[in-house]
């Protein structure tokens, strides 16, 4: 009689802290890993990028275990970027430029082509690009309890201008977004086709642009 032994992969709970490789230690997630970031400044050389397949009952979790867990860019063009993935939740970090982030061109979080994602009580800050966009297909994404200041870009970009991509079924609200310096930074834009949104109970000031813009949803069903 033969005996085979299988190995079933089981969901890590990972500590990481200031001066550990933040790219490598976060690069393979699966269901319900939890990596819990401590207090520090993480300086990435090029962008985090996160791809994994969460489920309801068992999401993707990256989180500050405290205040104080500051991520930043050297150069690139985003300094993370979630795709085609499911069932991630962000929570309690801090996206911000590095020394010279003035003269750069990275944005802070990109969202693409994925589903359930969550953005809770995090903070974007002097950054040239946007706080976070959302392009490609998205969809029940929430970005919540997070604020967004000195950009020169959007605080929330979604979709595509032509109406090409576009977010549905998403909530964005409860959010703080001040100091957005560009000409063309909105606070919240929602380009053509996204639809079925709901933009509530957010504080905006001290924006050059639009505080929200929201577009045709192209005969879907209406944003609130």
């Amino acid at each position: 009689m033969i005996f085979f032994l299988i190995s079933l992969s089981a969901a890590a709970d990972l500590d990481v802290y200031e001066g550990d490789d933040l790219l490598t230690l976060t690069s393979a997630l699966g269901p319900g890993d939890e990596i819990r970031l401590h207090k520090g400044i993480y300086l990435v050389e090029r962008t985090l990028t996160w791809t994994a397949l969460g489920t309801e009952a068992d999401p993707v979790v990256i989180k500050g275990v405290e205040e104080g867990v500051v991520i930043q860019m050297s150069e690139g063009w985003l300094i993370a970027a979630i795709e085609s993935s499911s069932y991630i939740e962000l929570r309690n970090l801090h996206f911000q430029g590095a020394e010279g982030w003035e003269s750069a061109t990275y944005g802070g979080l990109q969202v693409e082509n994925s589903d359930h994602i969550r953005v809770l009580d995090c903070e974007f800050s002097e950054l040239p690009g946007d706080g976070i966009s959302f392009r490609g297909n998205n969809t029940a994404v929430e970005v919540q309890d997070s604020e967004f200041s000195e950009l020169y870009g959007n605080a929330i970009y979604a979709g595509c201008n032509d109406g090409s991509c576009w977010t549905d079924s998403s909530i964005f609200q409860e959010n703080l977004i001040h100091d957005l310096h560009g000409d063309s930074g909105d606070g919240v834009d929602l380009d053509p086709g996204g639809q079925g949104n709901q933009i509530t109970d957010n504080v905006i000031y001290n924006v050059i642009a639009n505080g929200i813009v929201v577009d045709a949803t192209l005969y879907g069903p209406a944003n609130i």
